[in-house]
């Protein structure tokens, strides 16, 4: 599971940005793409880092010491045009492994856009993605020109 919040910048100089906030637990990732290149990803940074175990936690009767100790938690700060993406576990090791070999995986999923479920049954054909759920969250950043800094809601998105 992972999942971000946003918030807009306050203060006397307004880059039309903010800061971002994100928790995960297990192998659902988040990826920052700012203007050509993957400035931040998160929790896992590589497609070799994913196994089998991921640290996860049971849903019922949940030990809260144990979501505490397994969630890592990441921030940073956003800018107008960046864009976020949440993947679970196959769509997030797909996504790396197009990002180490130079393919800007998120291109490929801004052309699927439109057809999914097209786009996916090629990558499975392919044997580029393991055939798993895949769910991608994507989140485009714009500076909001009709708000004051600091003003109104904080945006927030997240995966399982």
């Amino acid at each position: 599971m992972v999942g971000v919040s946003f918030r807009r910048d306050s203060g006397p100089v307004y880059s039309g940005g903010g800061t971002w906030s994100a928790a995960a637990l297990g192998d659902s990732c988040g990826f920052q793409v700012r203007g050509s290149r993957l400035a931040t990803a998160f929790p896992l940074d590589s497609p070799t880092q994913f196994d089998t175990t991921p640290h996860l936690a049971g849903t019922r009767d949940p030990d809260h010491e144990l979501i505490q100790l397994r969630t890592v938690t990441r921030q940073g700060t956003w800018l107008p045009g960046d864009v976020f993406y949440l993947a679970t576990d196959a769509a997030a090791q797909w996504f790396l492994a197009e990002d180490e070999a130079n393919r800007q995986p998120w291109r490929q999923i801004d052309e699927a856009f439109d057809a999914p479920g097209a786009w996916l049954d090629e990558l499975r054909s392919q044997r580029r993605i393991r055939n798993d759920d895949v769910t991608i969250v994507r989140c485009v950043l714009e500076a909001d020109a009709g708000a004051e800094p600091g003003q109104g809601s904080t945006p927030e998105a997240g995966a399982e």
